[in-house]
């Protein structure tokens, strides 16, 4: 087999000729008739989100080998597999749509025997499927810590500093991941298992790439802002989130409206807490260490929101997609010091080519939001 480009009207040329899938033939319909040939594709039609996006055909060809050519450059076979008596199954990926308008590109088959058919490959586009929409982008780090790790406070800081630089775009969600100890969550646990972390304190910018600890917090900050804006380069932002939220007693009643470009994310949300205070160990970089009895832990996660922590699966369409959830409080946690974090992720995809660790998840975050609880935030539209 061959994979070659030709030009879209030699294509059509060829299938003006012959688009039969079936050869006919005497004994067409005797299945006891070894030489009867079949020549069939399926499917005969494709639609690829504006993201962009992997699809397969399969080709049965028990006579003749045939040849496969792809007409458009936004389109390329990453893999094939099985062999053409059985059914042969070739895969492609589809590149995303950044154009005003949606296009259309040929994969075509064609035969030694000269029969061609196309198979048609369509794709919105970015800005149709969004209604030229563009939303304001968060970054969000997960921290994993323990009270008992001395170092953490050198991570904890570092978050802080750049939580508080407007420019930066940043929020984080404090995982205290070892049981036995103060503000353990057992999702935590899981999501450090999830990450892969090795130990405390580690850091995840946008569930992407692992941020590492330095006794020198400035070191840290700049790991941090710079991981940020190798992400904005390199992902684009594809998701808006507004959070609703009412305080009813003992009962967090929580609305969370996702607008997305339609495709197929995740979403995840924490209740935390701030202003906690708790013991906390603290090594000095000069040798020995403390405790600190009055340590202030902010935005601890107290509480999967969603089923999972590693996030629910949805699909997003034209419509904006509304999430409900009603979280019963504890009588310990501070109502006032409480807030609501809402991620929402995606699959790689196309731009698996981006990811940092082999070991990580196949999603990364595409936004995240951060609000107090009993407050409202609209999702926000880039200008």
């Amino acid at each position: 087999m061959k994979l070659r480009v030709l030009p879209v009207l030699a294509i059509f040329a060829s299938v003006l000729f012959s688009c039969d899938l079936f050869t006919d033939g005497p004994g067409k319909d005797d299945p006891e008739v070894e030489n009867f040939h079949v020549f069939s594709i399926t499917p005969d039609a494709v639609t690829v989100p504006a993201r962009g996006g992997e699809f397969e055909i399969t080709v049965v060809s028990t006579q003749s080998e045939f040849d496969i050519t792809i007409v458009d450059n936004w389109i390329t076979e990453i893999t094939r597999s099985g062999d053409r008596m059985k059914g042969e199954t070739f895969r492609f990926s589809a590149s995303a749509n950044e154009g005003e308008s949606a296009r259309t590109g040929i994969v075509s088959v064609c035969t030694n025997e000269g029969v061609c058919v196309p198979v048609v490959i369509t794709q919105p586009s970015s800005a149709s499927s969004t209604g030229s929409k563009s939303f304001v982008h968060r970054n969000i780090g997960f921290r994993f810590t323990a009270t008992w790790c001395g170092w953490c406070p050198y991570m904890d800081e570092a978050f802080h500093t750049v939580a508080d630089d407007s420019s930066a775009s940043f929020d984080f969600v404090t995982f205290h991941a070892s049981a036995g100890y103060p503000l353990y969550l057992s999702d935590g646990a899981n999501l450090s298992s999830y990450y892969k972390v090795q130990g405390y304190p580690t850091g995840v910018l946008n569930g992407w790439k692992e941020i590492q600890n330095y006794s020198t917090t400035s070191v840290t900050v700049t790991n941090i802002k710079n991981a940020i804006t190798e992400f904005e380069g390199a992902f684009p932002c594809e998701a808006g989130i507004g959070i609703s939220s009412t305080l009813n007693g003992n009962a967090l009643e929580i609305t969370a409206t996702v607008d997305a470009v339609p495709g197929d994310y995740l979403i995840s949300a924490f209740l935390l807490e701030s202003g906690i205070v708790e013991a906390q160990a603290r090594y000095f970089t000069t040798g020995g260490g403390e405790t600190v009895s009055d340590f202030v832990h902010d935005n601890v996660a107290r509480k999967t929101i969603t089923s999972s922590p590693r996030g629910v699966a949805f699909e997003a369409t034209q419509e904006e997609k509304v999430f409900e959830w009603v979280v019963l409080l504890n009588s310990a946690w501070s109502k006032t010091n409480l807030s609501i974090a809402v991620l929402v992720l995606k699959p790689y995809g196309t731009l698996s080519g981006n990811k940092t660790n082999t070991a990580y998840p196949d999603n990364y975050v595409v936004n995240a939001v951060i609000v107090p609880a009993g407050t409202t935030k609209e999702i926000e539209y880039a200008q």
